[in-house]
């Protein structure tokens, strides 16, 4: 956990990070980490939450409150926001095109310094989901390469037989981050790829 934090204190412009879990409360710390070290270094912190998440704007406040995190007052500073976005599977075009969709939505007008955490749960269920994620993640890696204001944690819940089904799309979020996390207390792994 201290080299994951530590890299978190370490993370600058333009960092686009992936963190792979089973275990929702470790990878919230961790989150919650990294949305502390933006708040004490004057970024703006965004929470990014897809709309039918088990999650919600309010679950995650009580969460960062337990967590030491004073969400009211960044609220009201606007030093923390919380985003709604769709799920990409639902567009009536296409995963790809909800996709794109949801990454037009992520940069328009991004204040500059932010810090992205962008909690998504959605389930991958077919070949195609899974192709065309990884290339929003491409995407979005290439948005940064064109000087995104800021940086970005994209957290994805593995669960313990999703990483042996969808090895290739584990695989896949290697290339499109500069750093991969693997959390897992269930196999009780705590580890920076």
């Amino acid at each position: 956990m201290e080299a994951i934090t530590r890299y978190v204190d370490s993370v600058k412009k333009g960092d686009h990070l992936v963190m792979l879990y089973d275990d929702p409360k470790l990878a919230r710390s961790i989150e919650f980490h990294y949305v502390k070290n933006g708040i004490a270094k004057g970024e703006l912190c965004q929470y990014i939450i897809a709309k039918d998440d088990v999650e919600s704007s309010e679950s995650i406040t009580r969460q960062m409150e337990e967590d030491g995190i004073k969400t009211s007052a960044h609220l009201k500073a606007g030093r923390l926001e919380f985003r709604k976005i769709g799920d990409p599977s639902k567009d009536s075009r296409g995963f790809q095109h909800g996709a794109s969709k949801i990454l037009e939505q992520l940069v328009e007008g991004v204040k500059s310094p932010i810090r992205m955490v962008l909690h998504v749960k959605y389930e991958f269920r077919t070949e195609d989901e899974i192709s065309a994620h990884a290339e929003f993640e491409r995407n979005i890696h290439h948005a940064f390469s064109n000087n995104f204001p800021g940086s970005m944690l994209c957290n994805h819940f593995v669960g313990n037989s999703r990483m042996e089904l969808h090895r290739g799309w584990t695989r896949s979020m290697l290339d499109p981050h500069d750093c991969v996390f693997f959390v897992s207390s269930s196999r009780n792994t705590l580890s920076m790829l």
